[in-house]
């Protein structure tokens, strides 16, 4: 433990080293002046409908682009396709993927591309020529997430990118480094990421210098509550401040809407909305509409698909066990189906997990245990309540003998 917390000083000292040279540098005025400006784009409209918010946050695939430490955060593994729709037809492809390794590990892989329509040639005069230009850009990344201890999670990321500019071909390799802290604060988490550290884009004949910067983010979610909301300050070696503010809220566990503001340059507001529509927790929709005064609109849309993997077991000692859970979450998806005069109560799995059933009569009365021993499956059946009254119902999870909060139900009337 002594060798785990010396390593764990040296990593956090290192990423704030890093803050520190690139919050300490000049302010500069304006737009970037480093080449590949593509690597600070959102290609997210999760993120991007909470006006780039999610340094704090971190608890999807998404994190692989803004701090990935957090891609040890998710209890699912996923796949997400995106598309931006740009200013003057550009448009951005992005895919990520996201594979659990186990409860405390996770590993995360992105493509992103960029392209636009192709400009033909004109020559001196002004006449056409048959000399079109293509211009594009794309980045592979790839990033590990782990937990080296109770809520602090750390991430590093590599990133591959290429440029295309009128047959003049660029490519670099960048670092990147994260830390997300769960704070005794239930529900309030701090991170901080370090991106785009590393050597020159090198083109044919010259070298360009990439965008290295920093973002320092909180975020806090109102326990029992499907309302989230976060704060980001990020700073490029060559860029004023940025801070970013925005939040989402889950309407009935199927609809998600985001707002969202990003203020830099003296340009306080650059508002963002975005909505999503959530089936289940496996299938996800997102869209997110942001309106820049001087350039015009944008529109990013994508789609998620999240599945559960076999768990894999870690070795403790001389025996094998399951990771002891950070944080143990109810169970999603609850609902009921009559069945041959049965009633029968489903609900999604949570990986390794165990459940118990509670009901109760009134909204008033305390909750009851229905089950003698902790349940493995996702449903129990029961005979069909009598017509005419109310039932309320709650699953919990069970993980280490650790049992999540009540923090779903149902309400049931036999007709």
């Amino acid at each position: 433990s002594g060798k785990c917390s010396v390593s764990l000083r040296f990593v956090v000292f290192f990423i704030f080293s890093f803050s520190y040279y690139c919050i300490a540098q000049t302010p500069y005025e304006g737009t970037g002046t480093r080449s590949n400006l593509f690597l600070r784009l959102d290609v997210s409209p999760r993120v991007s409908g909470m006006g780039s918010v999610f340094t704090g946050i971190a608890n999807d695939e998404n994190s692989l682009l803004y701090n990935t430490a957090g891609l040890a955060k998710p209890l699912m593994s996923g796949v997400s396709l995106n598309h931006t729709q740009w200013f003057e037809d550009i448009r951005i492809e992005n895919l990520l993927f996201l594979y659990k390794l186990g409860y405390d590990l996770g590993m995360g892989i992105g493509i992103s591309y960029l392209g636009m329509p192709v400009i033909h040639g004109m020559s001196d005069d002004g006449q056409p020529t048959n000399d079109d230009i293509n211009v594009s850009s794309s980045v592979i990344q790839l990033g590990v997430g782990y937990e080296v201890y109770n809520n602090i999670l750390l991430g590093v990321g590599l990133k591959y990118f290429n440029d295309n500019l009128a047959g003049i071909s660029g490519t670099g390799v960048a670092l990147d480094a994260g830390l997300l802290f769960e704070t005794i604060f239930r529900g309030l988490n701090f991170g901080v990421s370090v991106q785009n550290v590393g050597g020159n884009y090198k083109y044919d004949f010259f070298n360009e210098k990439i965008p290295m910067n920093v973002r320092t983010g909180v975020a806090y979610k109102i326990p029992g509550q499907d309302l989230r909301f976060g704060l980001d300050l990020v700073k490029s070696v060559d860029q004023d401040y940025q801070v970013n503010l925005g939040g989402e809220y889950v309407i009935e566990k199927y609809v998600v809407i985001r707002l969202g503001n990003q203020a830099i340059s003296g340009q306080l507001l650059s508002p963002t909305f975005g909505l999503g529509v959530n089936v289940e927790d496996k299938y996800l929709i997102d869209y997110t509409f942001a309106n820049h005064e001087t350039l015009g609109s944008t529109h990013r849309a994508g789609i998620t698909f999240r599945f559960n993997l076999p768990p894999v077991m870690k070795k403790h000692g001389s025996g094998y066990n399951f990771r002891t859970a950070r944080v143990v979450m109810a169970p999603r998806g609850l609902r009921y189906e009559i069945i041959n005069n049965k009633m029968v109560i489903k609900w999604l799995a949570i990986p390794k997990g165990k459940y118990n059933v509670y009901a109760k009569s009134d909204k008033n009365d305390p909750w009851k245990k229905l089950n003698n021993k902790p349940l493995f499956s996702t449903e129990m059946d029961f005979k069909q309540p009598t017509a005419g009254k109310k039932y309320y119902i709650t699953v919990t999870t069970i993980l280490d003998n650790v049992e999540s909060a009540f923090e779903n139900e149902i309400e049931i009337e036999v007709k």
